[in-house]
């Protein structure tokens, strides 16, 4: 869970409530603040309802978290594999508003050495279907760089998206993205099962192909530059999709390095993952 990944926390928490004989309606506000391991906490929680009916209440939430590494946000986000930042200060921003028993509207803000994103949106929860929301996407500023070779240098992406949750998996429709200065539009969705399914399509200006493959299974690929002796790391398999994700994914590519001086045009491929296979 959530509280698991830390290891450390103090917070202090005053609540306060209001009502009379005279009306059903309370209104109670909670303030929380304090630290856990490198993150300061600032909450302001407000609920007014009938408490003899919760599910009618309407609440509202504004949240800042605040960390001396923008790293540390990553971590707690778990989004540390995917993303790298700087060693400047950071903070994600949360504002949520609505009925509790209906749709809610919310705003996230994450700011910090090297990112920039934003969503907002509406969301809803029930016991019978979880969490469903859907939300504008807009990254300004981020590097993938972890989704490269450890010899790799920094991968910066901006995009635009639309983004739903819905039934365990987030999709991302009319994605529109510059990743390392090669336009990439298309769809994903990503489903939160053992292992993760992928399913989409994706159009790219440019792609190295190698370093892809070699992504995917775990291998770390030594193409460096357009001069560069292409051959493939030494090193042992690491962490790639085979395993970790089942499903599809088809590729439309205007320009596919396969060696540095070996650029195929209009290259298409179905990858398929499955059973710790890759096709």
């Amino acid at each position: 869970g959530l509280l698991e990944r830390f290891g450390r926390g103090k917070l202090r928490a005053k609540l306060d409530m209001k009502g009379d004989d005279k009306s059903p309606v309370t209104d109670a506000q909670l303030a929380l603040n304090g630290d856990l391991d490198d993150l300061r906490i600032d909450a302001r929680v407000r609920a007014s309802g009938d408490w003899a009916r919760p599910s009618t209440a309407n609440i509202r939430v504004d949240a800042a978290l605040d960390a001396a590494r923008s790293a540390q946000l990553l971590k707690f986000m778990n989004l540390d594999r995917m993303v790298a930042a700087g060693n400047g200060p950071g903070q994600l921003k949360i504002q949520l508003a609505g009925p509790v028993s209906g749709d809610m509207a919310f705003d996230a803000q994450l700011a910090g050495d090297g990112l920039s994103a934003r969503a907002n949106g509406t969301g809803r929860y029930s016991d019978m279907q979880g969490i469903k929301a859907s939300a504008g996407l807009q990254i300004n500023e981020a590097d993938l760089k972890p989704l490269r070779s450890a010899t790799g240098g920094s991968l910066p992406i901006r995009m635009k998206s639309r983004v739903s949750l819905a039934a365990r998996t987030v999709t991302f429709d009319d994605i529109d993205a510059k990743i390392a200065g090669s336009s990439v539009r298309g769809r994903l969705a990503v489903g939160d099962a053992t292992p993760r399914r992928i399913d989409g399509a994706i159009e790219a200006e440019v792609v190295d192909l190698p370093a892809l493959v070699a992504r995917a299974i775990g291998l770390q690929s030594q193409a460096a530059g357009k001069d560069a002796v292409w051959n493939w790391s030494d090193e042992p398999f690491g962490s790639g999709l085979v395993g970790a994700f089942t499903g599809g994914l088809a590729l439309k590519v205007a320009r596919a390095d396969v060696l540095p001086q070996l650029p195929v045009r209009q290259f298409n491929a179905a990858l398929r993952l499955a059973n710790n296979e890759l096709s």
